[in-house]
């Protein structure tokens, strides 16, 4: 194995960028974000200074990444070709983007509070009003067996 590094001052969605590199031919093995801070759930920015990964207070030593350091864990060194793709996945990345999977919790999150809403009111729902909750519910019921299966 063998470490990468790369610092970029933009906004990263951390889930959506790798599965744009495990689209690549970029042979990592892992990246972590050591340079940024959390927007939200799916975004980090460049943090305003260092950050502290480790402290080794035997060692006296510290561990810091500056904002926008992006460490890569790669399967061996980036051959001229890898290291290009990686550059170019770095650059043409939309943090605004979103993964399907992103799209999806959202989207459960978004039903839950509807159902929620709607419950007080189930009685007056109309027919169609009632198959959409109920299929709404009945989504969110197997979405949640099947993560709790995994």
């Amino acid at each position: 194995m063998v470490d990468e590094v790369r610092t970029v001052l933009k906004d990263f969605n951390r889930d959506l960028l790798v599965e744009e590199l495990l689209a690549s031919i970029v042979p990592f093995e892992s990246l972590q974000l050591a340079g940024f801070v959390r927007l939200n759930n799916y975004v980090g920015t460049p943090a305003p200074g260092p950050v502290v990964i480790t402290r080794d207070k035997v060692a006296n030593t510290v561990d810091e990444a500056q904002p926008g350091e992006i460490r890569f864990v790669v399967t061996s060194a980036l051959s001229g070709l890898e290291a290009a793709a990686l550059d170019a996945a770095l650059s043409s990345h939309v943090s605004t983007n979103r993964t399907a999977e992103q799209d999806r919790v959202d989207q459960d999150a978004s039903d839950w509070a509807t159902l929620e809403a709607q419950y007080p009111n189930i009685g007056t729902l109309n027919d169609t009003q009632l198959r959409q909750y109920i299929a709404n519910m009945a989504r969110l019921m197997i979405r949640d067996h099947n993560r709790a299966a995994i």
